[in-house]
């Protein structure tokens, strides 16, 4: 004997209701996690502002030269963009690797 199922769904289409406007949050949302080029800060900030995030850090901000051009793109959005300083991993087989990274990093500070 065999049985036979048949399960029929039946789906309604209904209009979507209209977006609700975004409340403004008792406290800001930050991303403490992200990794991002310098020349995308303006559309993540559109980006992540559509969520209800209103300032991020980016982890990727580098070192030397990269880290002052991250730090001069990001000085318009400030406070909303925080930009972290990354250590130089190439030279950490030279004896004053940690105090090069030291001062880098005093020096940021």
């Amino acid at each position: 004997m065999r049985v036979y199922v048949f399960f029929l769904c039946i789906v309604i289409l209904r209009p979507l209701p209209p977006p609700r406007a975004a409340e403004s949050p008792r406290m800001p949302w930050i991303d403490a996690h992200v990794h991002t080029s310098a020349q995308y800060y303006g559309s993540l900030l559109s980006l992540v502002g559509s969520f209800g995030i209103t300032r991020f850090v980016n982890l990727s901000g580098g070192t030397g030269d990269g880290l002052l051009r991250n730090l001069q793109i990001a000085a318009p959005f400030e406070p909303q963009i925080a930009v972290c300083l990354n250590i130089d991993w190439h030279e950490i087989d030279t004896p004053d690797f940690g105090e090069k990274q030291e001062a880098l990093m005093t020096q940021a500070f």
